[in-house]
C-alpha cells in the first residue's frame, strides 16, 4: 500500500516546481496530468488508505456552500437580466401600454397606405382612359378625308394577285430561254 503523503512533501513540491512558460514561437506546450498542480485537493486518508468520514463530511460541507453561494449570484443576475429585458417589472406595464398603441398606429397607416394605392390605380386607369381617346381622337381628326371617302364609298375587298405574278416570282427564269433576263429573288 502506498504510505500517505505528508503536508511537508506537498510542500516542497511547491516550493521545487517551476512555473511553465510559453515557448519562443508563440505556441503553448501542452501540460501532462502528471504536472497537473493537485494540491488544493487534499483527500484525508488514514494509514489503512481509506478516506476520514469527518474530513469528508466538511469537504462535502464546504462545496455545498459554494455551490449555494453561486446559486445566489446566478438568481441576482438572472433578475436583472429579467429587469433589463423588460419581461417582468414597473416599467413592463407602460412598455406594453406603448406597444399596443405602437401597432394601433401602424395598422391606421397601413390601411391609409392601402386606400391611397387603391385611389392612385383609379386615378390611372382614368388618365389612361383620357389619354388613349384623346389620342383617338387626334387620330380620326387627322385622318378624317381618308375616313369620310371610305365611309362615302362601298366595300371593296383586296384584289387578288394575278397568277402570272405568282409565277414568275415562285420560279426563277433560267438563263437559258432568256439571255438578258436575270432570275428574280425570291
Amino acid at each position: 500500500m502506498p504510505a500517505p503523503k505528508s503536508s511537508a512533501a506537498s510542500t516542497a513540491n511547491k516550493a521545487g516546481a517551476k512555473p511553465k512558460t510559453a515557448s519562443s514561437s508563440g505556441t503553448a506546450t501542452p501540460v501532462s496530468s502528471a504536472d497537473k498542480d493537485t494540491s488544493d485537493i487534499a483527500i484525508a486518508t488514514l494509514t489503512g488508505g481509506r478516506p476520514d468520514k469527518k474530513t469528508y463530511d466538511t469537504q462535502q460541507e464546504q462545496i455545498k456552500k459554494d455551490i449555494d453561494a453561486l446559486q445566489v449570484r446566478l438568481s441576482t443576475v438572472r433578475e436583472k437580466i429579467s429587469l433589463a429585458t423588460g419581461k417582468s417589472g414597473p416599467g413592463n406595464d407602460r412598455r406594453q401600454e406603448l406597444r399596443q398603441e405602437l401597432d394601433a398606429i401602424r395598422s391606421q397607416q397601413s390601411q391609409g397606405k392601402q386606400f391611397r394605392s387603391k385611389t392612385i390605380e383609379q386615378v390611372k386607369a382614368l388618365q389612361d382612359g383620357v389619354q388613349q381617346k384623346v389620342w383617338l381622337s387626334h387620330l380620326v381628326e387627322r385622318d378624317r378625308p381618308a375616313h369620310m371617302d371610305s365611309r362615302s364609298r362601298p366595300f371593296k375587298p383586296p384584289r387578288a394577285r394575278s397568277p402570272s405574278r405568282l409565277s414568275r416570282r415562285s420560279m426563277p427564269t433560267s438563263s437559258a430561254s432568256s439571255p438578258f433576263r436575270f432570275p428574280v429573288p425570291y
